[in-house]
């Protein structure tokens, strides 16, 4: 399933960590460099399966691995009205 930026929420690079706001909401997320490389891959469209397919040799872990952590992730942001599914 293919995922965007909610339309509500902003993105900025700061000190290495990718910030994600919804002032509306008032959330606000940071993430370390392997959220930030499943966030930009879920922002090239790419679904879980195939960013765990990308990401798992550049962060040295099972495509498993990432899947979850994606997962887990996506939920996160979908909570926080940072993420929206695309339709």
């Amino acid at each position: 399933m293919p995922w965007r930026r909610h339309p509500d929420a902003t993105v900025d690079e700061v000190g290495g960590e990718l910030v994600l706001a919804q002032v509306a909401r008032g959330t606000l997320y940071r993430l370390n460099a392997s959220g930030r490389a499943i966030f930009r891959q879920l922002e090239r469209g790419r679904t879980v399966a195939e960013l765990a397919a990308a990401l798992a040799p550049e962060l040295g872990v099972a495509p498993e691995r990432v899947a979850r952590d994606a997962e887990k992730l996506i939920g996160e942001l979908v909570a926080g009205g940072l993420l929206a599914e695309v339709a």
